[in-house]
């Protein structure tokens, strides 16, 4: 299954703890940790970032395989690594 397609946007409401939406749906109710409003707001940012960052590492993955194959780079495996973990495979 795919992720819900970005942007996602972090919301900070003053009386609610932060939350992650995409057009209007709620993608993340509520942004941990609920005693740190500054924590949890760094957080909501970067979760917010995922899909982006996800497009990214799959350009930078991409780029390797082509520019490079089977030269055995650091980047490219930990890219590899991190697609993996995103995308439930790891």
């Amino acid at each position: 299954m795919d992720h819900t397609k970005g942007p996602w946007q972090a919301a900070f409401p003053v009386d609610k703890p932060p939350f992650i939406s995409n057009e209007g749906y709620v993608i993340v109710q509520k942004v941990w940790p609920l005693d740190n409003r500054e924590e949890a707001k760094a957080n909501a940012r970067l979760i917010a970032a995922a899909p982006e960052l996800y497009a990214v590492l799959r350009l930078v993955d991409r780029y390797f395989d082509e520019q490079y194959p089977g030269m055995g780079f650091a980047i490219p495996s930990r890219v590899k690594a991190a697609l993996s973990l995103a995308s439930g495979k790891g």
